[in-house]
């Protein structure tokens, strides 16, 4: 996965400082969670395309537009406290979730 998209971003010499651009933290970001996806699921295909497609969604989140809405809870962690998810873990134990743009 990190390869593939290192690879598309050097093909298409994606850079700047949008909040859509694709960065190397983000790529990183990315694989972490979608290899995180595969693990956790491996012996459930819908729950593993499920939270492949929540990652698209997270990824994307800024302050103005949450998009937690499709990030899974582990079964192990019904209360959602040990959430890959820094928002809706902030939730879960009560705290207000920080702004997207600091590395949670």
């Amino acid at each position: 996965m990190g390869t593939a998209l290192r690879n598309i971003a050097t093909k298409e010499r994606l850079g700047g400082k949008s909040p859509d651009v694709l960065t190397v933290d983000k790529i990183d970001r990315v694989t972490k969670y979608y290899r995180g996806a595969i693990y956790d699921n491996v012996r459930y295909r819908g729950k593993m395309k499920r939270s492949i497609y929540a990652i698209l969604h997270h990824c994307r989140s800024t302050d103005q537009v949450p998009r937690h809405t499709k990030c899974p809870v582990a079964t192990s962690d019904p209360d959602g406290k040990r959430n890959w998810c820094f928002h809706n873990r902030a939730i879960a134990e009560g705290r207000k979730p920080g702004p997207h743009t600091k590395k949670q």
